[in-house]
């Protein structure tokens, strides 16, 4: 027998395997089109064709079964791209890292991916320089030019609020008419919010909570919904707090931490509004603090905001007087000398102990000691105090308005207008001066806010009555004609709009109880007055009643003749001779020796006492009557 040519059974192995690698390939294309991708990774489970590995991996990550994408990648190295996707989205960063750095830099989607890496590491340097030079060399009309200057603004953001760096906004206005995502929407109020302009980062958040919701509309999206909307919330909350406006805030974030899902969003929010309540619901949700840990513990957050959590742990353990949890706090927090200095401080004055005066110009322990002294020294020292700090901390617009309401309180207001003019502060400033003009300024560079406006007029109507009225008259909503006016509605929008924060959160309404129709009787008349003894039965009756009196009376007669003997000439059942004492409606009442007393004016003979009761007579067959029997048999026709 010859041998095998084992050359042509190579070739025949490897043309059978391409031809099934191109089979299964014709099988996967309808199964990816289709968005199937479980069972397309069951058809390429036992591949070893490359291509078709390659699309059971992407099939994995499609699944976010990243683990399993590995162990598939790790036979194909020439698929680095998806391993570093997929060490990313398992939040190996470091792994992933390494992994980028070997490839193409100059591939747009090796420079996204790294900037999504460099973000979660929170290389916020590194992170800008690489958006900056994506952002320049992508034209405007490229269809992902939008979404990456949606994470420029995101990462601008986050930089200013994990390092506190000031942010010049960008040189593109951010304007919403431009925007048309939720999540572009919020990335540019959270930037508008980091770069100090918390009206147009309202109008952003507000603009993407209304997205997200009409997007989300659907009652089987109701929990993507909930995740979705809580972030938002929390942000601007935040932005209403910037801009003064605290009952918003109050309520924006109440509503946030009301809501189901207990993620990150539910634990900031929860964060945000111990600070922000003054209620008693700042004690409930101070019991709460354990969870609120926990959850930002358990996710990925930014450090510089598990920092925050961390302080202001400390201060709701502070607030519930839980010395224990103050203590491990304080050691959990405080990084250096300085730190434990602050908190320190804040344990002295919520215990009422004095606070000594910072060695250091530090600015939360000269808030601490400023709070000291305010309530436990003369104004001449605090006034004092606050010159030095307002000094020391020239950024800090807070101290120098406070630091102007006291000079104000003092009546020395000329130091008080220097001091907010050093600031910058213009509010304070036109607040303090009443000062119409500078009001007019304020709304024509800052924004046409509400509280702004109002304040405006209040102003002018000092000077010029006439124009103030024009002007408040032109910021209220025409109508077409007052007469059409709802005076209800106008009342409900009136007392919402001056709804308080403080109060408790009203109870929802109880249902009323819908009024049934009356159900009345078939042939039901009402010109009829109907019979008041209807319900009773026919024995009992008013008419029943009067023929049974004339019955008694009738039968009563009878007896003085001598009493029933047999047979009823109206066919009812006789009533039996009376036997011993008592009678069954007879006035007689037999005593002893057989005599008889009546309660009539003549004697009547005694009756005989019978040893039986005499039979009544049996009525004719077929003529039986259908009257009331000794043992209830029959039935009564009405």
């Amino acid at each position: 027998m010859p041998p095998k040519n084992k050359s042509k059974s190579a070739a025949a192995a490897a043309m059978a395997a391409a031809d099934a690698a191109a089979a299964l390939r014709a099988q996967l294309q309808p199964l990816l089109d289709r968005e199937r991708y479980a069972d397309a990774v069951a058809l390429c489970a036992n591949s070893t064709d490359p291509v078709i590995q390659h699309v059971h991996a992407v099939a994995l990550i499609r699944l976010e079964r990243y683990d399993d994408a590995l162990e598939v990648l790790g036979v194909l190295p020439a698929q680095a791209f998806e391993r570093a996707y997929c060490l990313y989205r398992l939040n190996r960063l470091d792994d992933a890292l390494l992994v980028v750095d070997g490839l193409d830099q100059d591939d747009a989607n090796v420079q996204q991916l790294k900037a999504q890496i460099l973000y979660r590491l929170e290389e916020w340097d590194a992170c800008l320089q690489l958006h900056d030079a994506m952002v320049e060399a992508m034209p405007e009309v490229h269809p992902d030019y939008d979404d990456l200057r949606t994470n420029h603004h995101a990462v601008l953001a986050a930089r200013a609020f994990s390092t506190s760096t000031a942010v010049a906004p960008p040189a593109t206005p951010i304007t919403p008419a431009a925007l048309d995502s939720y999540e572009a929407h919020f990335n540019a109020g959270t930037l508008a919010l980091a770069v100090g302009q918390p009206l147009l980062a309202i109008t952003h958040l507000a603009t993407a909570r209304t997205l997200v919701a009409q997007q989300y509309s659907h009652p089987r999206d109701k929990s993507i919904l909930a995740r979705e909307i809580a972030p938002i919330a929390v942000q601007l909350a935040a932005a209403y707090q910037a801009a003064g406006h605290t009952i918003e805030a109050v309520n924006t974030v109440r509503g946030a931490a009301a809501l189901g899902n207990k993620g990150i969003a539910w634990a900031l929010a929860v964060n945000n509004a111990m600070s922000l309540a003054t209620d008693a619901r700042a004690y409930d949700w101070g019991k709460q603090w354990k969870r609120v840990a926990k959850v930002v513990a358990a996710e990925r957050v930014p450090k510089w905001q598990a920092k925050l959590v961390e302080r202001n742990a400390f201060l709701v353990a502070l607030a519930l007087g839980k010395d224990a949890d103050v203590a491990v706090a304080m050691e959990r927090v405080a990084e250096d000398e300085e730190e434990k200095a602050v908190y320190e401080g804040f344990r002295q004055l919520a215990k009422g102990e004095p606070v000594p005066a910072p060695t250091t110009p530090s600015l939360l322990p000269t808030l601490c000691h400023l709070q000291q002294l305010w309530t436990h020294t003369s104004w001449d020292d605090l006034t004092a105090a606050l010159a030095t700090a307002t000094s020391q901390f020239p950024h800090v617009t807070s101290l120098a308005a406070l630091h102007a309401r006291l000079l104000r309180a003092q009546g020395e207001l000329d130091a008080a207008a220097t001091v907010l003019e050093a600031v910058n502060a213009r509010d304070a400033l036109a607040a303090l001066r009443n000062d119409a003009d500078l009001w007019a300024e304020l709304v024509r560079d800052l924004g046409d806010d509400p509280v702004r406006v109002a304040e405006w007029i209040a102003a002018l109507s000092s000077r010029d009555a006439h124009a103030a009225a024009k002007y408040a008259a032109a910021m209220l909503p025409a109508a077409a004609d007052e007469e059409e006016v709802d005076a209800a509605v106008a009342e409900r929008g009136f007392k919402a709009a001056v709804t308080d924060a403080t109060a408790e959160t009203p109870k929802p309404k109880e249902k009323t109880k819908k009024k049934r129709k009356p159900r009345l009787p078939k042939n039901y008349d009402p010109n009829v007055m109907p019979d008041p003894d209807r319900w009773l039965p026919k024995r009992l009756r008013a008419n029943a009643a009067k023929g049974h009196r004339k019955n008694k009376k009738k039968q009563a007669q009878q007896m003085e003749k001598g009493g029933h003997q047999g047979g009823m000439d109206d066919g009812s059942v006789p009533a039996p001779e009376v036997v011993g004492v008592g009678g069954t409606g007879s006035a007689r009442i037999l005593i002893e020796g057989g005599t008889a007393s009546s309660s009539a004016t003549h004697a009547e003979p005694a009756a005989a006492a019978a040893t039986k009761t005499q039979a009544a007579k049996k009525p004719p067959a077929g003529k039986k009557k259908g009257g009331a029997h000794a043992h209830g048999k029959g039935k009564k026709k009405h």
